[in-house]
């Protein structure tokens, strides 16, 4: 990513990777990078759905349920409701859950 110095040919190269091989975690973990610093919303959710199949701990789906809920509000109110609706299923403890 640093050495490129074009985020966006970056990310079409982790986008490459990611799909060659579906389970590197770590391309989709480059490619949120990226997409949160381009300020591309449509491709960072994207993104984040993939991280949210590979997830396996509550906690961390939890957060990205999150993420995708603060993403999806300005743009689709219900589907953001339905993120953070799903965040609490997956652990009802996480701070940013807790209604009080």
């Amino acid at each position: 990513e640093q050495v490129m110095d074009k985020p966006a040919e970056a990310a079409q190269v982790y986008e490459s990777i990611f799909a060659e091989d579906t389970t590197r975690k770590d391309a989709l973990l480059s490619l949120e990078r990226l997409y949160a610093g381009l300020s591309d919303e449509g491709s960072l959710a994207r993104t984040l759905e993939a991280r949210l199949g590979l997830e396996e701990g509550r906690s961390e789906r939890a957060h990205i349920l999150l993420r995708l809920a603060s993403l999806s509000k300005r743009s689709d109110m219900p589907k953001a409701l339905a993120y953070a609706i799903r965040s609490l299923g997956e652990r009802a403890d996480y701070p940013e859950v807790r209604t009080s």
